[in-house]
């Protein structure tokens, strides 16, 4: 390309353009301008297919295409911000972002947001399971729990119609239908494409239909912050420059197009009108054409004439115009520079022509220049920035607006660029924005609440964290709201009366209100306000000084001087006071009353030593204040109006001014002479507890309860704890290791610390060798004499927990015993009908049965194959299956009833080994042990004492005790994930002096503390399914204790075995012999 300055082949359009862009930057020269480099849009995250982000985390979506196309019309890059609805929202409205990507048009968001013009429009639809039926539209959804994204726009049209309905929000879409498909939730509401985008990822998601009538249609629109006009002008500038159909090939991108379509018989129809019509209007063009051409010849020349003359009065304006006008070619090459470019850089226009602009510009605003530049490459073919360049003046601010030129072919054959210096305004927004950045640290720093809101509409613009700290409520819960809307107003009506006083005065200062923070406090404060401009708008700026506090304060002195006056009427002590010379110039009532004189006016103005019964005292009492200027629970003798002594005790001392000088004597006197009676008599109770103490048969202790050092014992306690008097003093439990659970220590000192006391507290003890004995704790911390000490009382009460123990289950098993017989008396007539039914069934189906036969014939059925068919259907089988079933249930019933009653057998003297002996026998054949474990692989060691004592029993039911503990063993240690290499039952027979004793001892897995408790409950088993009932050791222990007057109870641990011990009364016969041996 030649590069003359005389070339002047383009000048026309150079003038022309320059023109153009002169004029379009006098229009938009505010907005062009203020355009900022990038704008940040935050939008939901979870909205397919408008708005999300795909699985490398990346923002994808119709929206984002839409904002990606408005980036390359404007030349503004776009920064997304994807996250939940609600943050979106505030993102915006804080400031924390630029526009919101896609919001739908409500009364509410107009009062938050500045709205473009539609982007797209989505519907709302109502989504249920196909469970439920008759869900056309919104009025049929009253009684369901209705889901919805949090902030839904849907949610606000729904309510203003339907305000009965229930709503349960979720954070996102996906959360939505993720709580539909797991039956969260029946009902929800979404918009259409993105709840069938979800549904169509879960596999349930073909059971939830759509109701045919939509919720709504709403139109989405791009939003920027509330009164933020000059972004909203860039924002809805580049929305304006996409076509509808450049929004539809968006849509249909995501959508695609059907696999198959029909032939579009309509679209050809259309064409060939449409073709038939150009036709006839080219032969009707060509006729007129011929006319039009002669005259237009003759206007050609008028125009060229003019042309030449308004060429002129371009250039002319150019020249010498002060903006600064370039035209440089797609390499940036100067074509042409005006003269006002030449003076601003200080060069002619010889040194700039096919020169480039670059080396002019700032190194920090190349990229940024270099991005304009590609920007006129592309569709609207405009650019505008702002850039530092090296002029004549130094480095200086210039703003620039560029437009390409298109040959006829649309390629681009030059650019004509129009600057202008900004530095000034420049220097001028970066004041502004230090002072801004100064006030905001300033506000937002300040101790004393602080509020900037809008005069017109009341509605909150910032407040600062103290003031957020003192009313309780959240910053995103009060901007953009009223203040009477937030509710903070004790009384309303003084909010109205300080605005109405700032806009006739411009300001007030501490106006008195009262206000509620969010916890509902009244709070007292003083109001001051004044009028401030800010972005071009008034606003009002508020300080609040919270004097609650002081108020409260000053209400308190006011309370707390009453009730001075009040104790000094009414104290029972005496107060008084004495001036420099010892006259007494005030005195309580109660001083009157002690002294037995009538009024205060008789004494006072007196000498103080008149009322001292030995006035010589009162100069030792005088010395001692001098000396320590305070002198406590000092003992004098006082002087009645009638001579009597009055024994007193004083805590007085010296008074002085604010100067320090002593102004006189102050103090309280107290009678004491009921004390030093209470002190005699505290000293012979003290006696007698000593004596108490020491002979008391419960273990008594006195400890430090800092240290918990022992600090005195009595007797009971070194035999209960079996430690000698000497190990005991100067020792704590800790140390002597007395608590077997350190647990039980803790509860009691925390109940100590609590409540300041212990009652019957049971905590298990060691004793010096070992064994463990259960107590009752009880404790009182205590003064004696000006110690706090820990007296505690202990018992032993083991024996008599295990006597309680036992009583309780024998109550048990009565109670259980009678609510057994009910139900076994209620199920045994069913039993009988399902055993002869059985029976019947059997029975009516043999083949060889005459009646049987008879009837067969009768109906012409033949028993041959009626029994092959009942063979090959295994249909007897059932029946003996149905018949043994009814047989146990009878057999459970049969002990429930035993349980119930006392045995009616038959009472004798009898010989407890030979019961075992039997016992023994029945366990080795019992056909349900050998199922689960061969009774006879158990060693039976047999340990009978000599001489064994006789017992007065029943046989059956002893022999039955000893064959259900014979069982539960066996049954223990076969059902053991390890079974004893030695599997063994320890029988011993011994005499005790109530009669006999049995113990059953195994080697099995034994028991934890709580089966132990409970295993002679009815009904509770250990065993799996269908092994057991749960009510043999329970009938054991009724036919021990209730049918034979004795003792049952178990002793076991985990891993160490279990003993069943079973005491029986005596008849005073002995067996023949006894024996040892083992047998296996």
């Amino acid at each position: 390309m030649s590069c003359n300055k005389k070339d002047w082949r383009f000048a026309p359009c150079l003038l022309v353009g320059a023109v153009l862009v002169l004029f379009l930057q006098m229009v938009l020269a505010s907005g062009a301008l203020a355009a900022p480099e990038k704008i940040v849009v935050a939008d939901d995250k979870d909205y397919p297919p408008y708005m999300f982000l795909d699985a490398s985390g990346e923002p994808k979506g119709i929206l984002v295409d839409i904002w990606q196309l408005w980036s390359r019309k404007t030349g503004i890059a776009v920064e997304f911000q994807l996250m939940e609805w609600n943050e979106a929202l505030a993102a915006v409205r804080d400031g924390r972002a630029d526009a919101v990507g896609g919001v739908a048009r409500t009364p509410q968001r107009e009062e938050m947001f500045e709205l473009t013009t539609q982007i797209a429009v989505i519907p709302s639809a109502i989504f249920f399971h196909d469970q439920l039926g008759g869900i056309k539209d919104v009025k049929d959804l009253t009684g369901f729990s209705i889901g919805i994204v949090s902030g839904d726009a849907a949610r606000d049209v729904v309510l203003s119609r339907h305000p009965q309905l229930r709503f349960a929000t979720f954070p996102g879409a996906g959360d939505l239908v993720a709580a539909a498909i797991s039956g969260e939730i029946k009902v929800f509401i979404s918009d259409v494409p993105v709840a069938r985008h979800y549904l169509a990822r879960h596999e349930g998601g073909s059971d939830f239909r759509q109701a045919m009538e939509l919720v709504s249609t709403d139109s989405m629109h791009g939003a920027v912050r509330k009164n933020n006009s000059e972004l909203l002008h860039v924002v809805q500038g580049g929305f304006d420059q996409i076509t509808e159909s450049e929004i539809s090939a968006i849509m249909n991108d995501w959508s695609g197009l059907p696999v198959h379509s029909a032939l579009p018989w309509r679209m050809i129809i259309v064409g060939f009108c449409f073709l038939t019509a150009v036709l006839l209007g080219v032969f009707l063009w060509n006729f007129f054409l011929r006319r039009r051409v002669q005259n237009k010849t003759a206007e050609l020349a008028d125009s060229v004439r003019e042309a030449s003359a308004r060429e002129e009065e371009y250039r002319l304006l150019v020249e010498h115009q002060t903006d600064l006008v370039v035209k440089v070619d797609v390499e940036g090459r100067f074509l042409y520079v005006s003269p006002a470019y030449c003076k601003t850089f200080g060069k002619t226009e010889d040194e700039l022509l096919c020169s480039t602009f670059m080396p002019l510009i700032h190194a920090d605003d190349l990229a940024a220049t270099e991005e304009a530049m590609k920007a006129l490459f592309v569709p609207p073919y405009t650019a505008h920035m702002e850039q530092r360049a090296m002029t004549v003046d130094g480095w200086r601010w210039l703003a620039w607006s560029d437009s390409a030129i298109l040959g006829p072919g649309g390629e681009i054959e030059a650019i004509i660029g129009v600057g202008r210096d900004i530095s000034e305004r420049k220097q001028t927004e970066e004041l502004l924005r230090q002072s801004e950045e100064r006030f905001a640290k300033a506000f937002h720093s300040s101790p004393a609440p602080l509020i900037i809101s809008d005069i017109a509409t009341g509605r909150f613009i910032d407040v600062n964290a103290r003031w957020v700290d003192m009313l309780g409520h959240a910053k995103e819960e009060q901007i953009g709201r009223t203040s009477k809307e937030v509710g903070i107003w004790a009384d309303p009506r003084q909010r109205d009366e300080a605005i109405q006083i700032l806009r006739k005065e411009g300001s007030f200062k501490e106006f008195p209100i009262e206000f509620l923070t969010k916890t509902g406090e009244i709070r007292s404060a003083l109001w001051s306000a004044e009028i401030i401009i800010l972005q071009d708008r008034e606003v009002m700026l508020s300080l609040i000084l919270d004097y609650t506090e002081r108020k409260r304060a000053e209400e308190a002195l006011r309370k707390s001087e009453k009730l001075y006056r009040s104790v000094i009427d009414n104290i029972h002590d005496v107060f008084y006071r004495t001036d420099a010379e010892g006259r007494l110039i005030m005195v309580s009532p109660s001083g009157v009353r002690l002294l037995a004189y009538e009024h205060a006016e008789e004494m006072l103005g007196r000498p103080n030593e008149e009322f001292w019964f030995a006035p010589a005292a009162r100069q030792a009492f005088l010395e001692r204040i001098q000396k320590d200027g305070f002198v406590a629970d000092f003992e004098v003798v006082l002087k009645r109006k009638d001579g009597e002594p009055v024994l007193v005790a004083t805590s007085s001392g010296l008074y002085r001014d604010e100067a320090g000088i002593v102004l006189g004597v102050e103090g309280i006197f107290r009678d004491i002479t009921e004390r030093k009676r209470t002190e005699e008599r505290l000293r012979q109770s003290e006696d007698k507890f000593s004596r108490l103490f020491k002979l008391s048969p419960d273990a008594i202790s006195l400890s430090d309860p800092q240290s918990g050092l022992l600090v005195e014992i009595n007797d009971a306690y070194a035999d209960l704890t079996g430690y000698g008097q000497a190990e005991l003093i100067g020792k704590t439990s800790v140390e002597l290791g007395l608590f077997v659970n350190p647990q039980s220590r803790r509860r009691v000192v925390e109940e100590l610390e609590r409540t300041g006391h212990v009652k019957n507290m049971e905590v298990e003890f060691r004793r010096k060798n070992g064994s463990h004995v259960l107590c009752s704790v009880s404790g009182q911390l205590m003064t004696i004499g000006q110690e706090r000490f820990l007296l505690a009382v202990i018992r032993d009460v083991t024996e008599l927990r295990r006597m309680q123990e036992m009583m309780i289950q024998s109550e048990k098993m009565v109670s259980v015993g009678g609510i057994a017989a009910g139900i076994a008396h209620e199920i045994n007539n069913p039993l009988g009908i399902i055993v002869q039914t059985a029976q019947n069934l059997v029975q009516r189906t043999r083949p060889d049965f005459q009646k049987n036969i008879e009837v067969a014939e009768s109906i012409g059925l033949d028993m041959a194959l009626l029994e092959r068919y009942m063979q090959a259907r295994k249909i007897l089988s059932f029946v003996q299956d149905m018949q043994a079933a009814a047989l146990r249930a009878a057999d459970i019933i049969r002990h429930m009833l035993d349980f119930s009653r006392r045995s009616e057998s038959r009472r004798a003297s009898c010989a407890v080994p030979a019961i075992v002996d039997r016992a023994v026998a029945l366990a080795q054949n019992d056909y349900d042990l050998k199922k689960s474990f061969d009774f006879k692989r158990i060693r039976i060691v047999k340990e009978y004492a000599p001489d064994l004592a006789g017992a007065e029993c029943t046989e059956t039911e002893l022999e039955q005790v000893f064959l259900n503990l014979l069982r539960n063993a066996a049954q223990a240690m076969s059902m053991d994930d390890s079974v004893p290499v030695d599997p063994m039952i320890v029988i011993r027979l011994s005499n005790v002096a109530s009669g006999v004793r049995c113990e059953f001892e195994d080697n099995g897995p034994g028991m934890t503390a709580e089966v132990r408790r409970r295993v002679f409950e009815p009904f509770y088993t250990t065993k799996p399914p269908g092994i057991g009932t749960g009510l043999g050791l329970s009938v054991s222990y009724f036919i021990v204790t209730r049918g034979h007057g004795g003792k049952m109870w178990v002793e076991s641990a985990p891993g160490a075995g279990t003993r069943f011990i079973i005491e029986l009364p005596g008849n005073g016969l002995r067996s023949e012999g006894g024996q040892d041996e083992n047998s296996a």
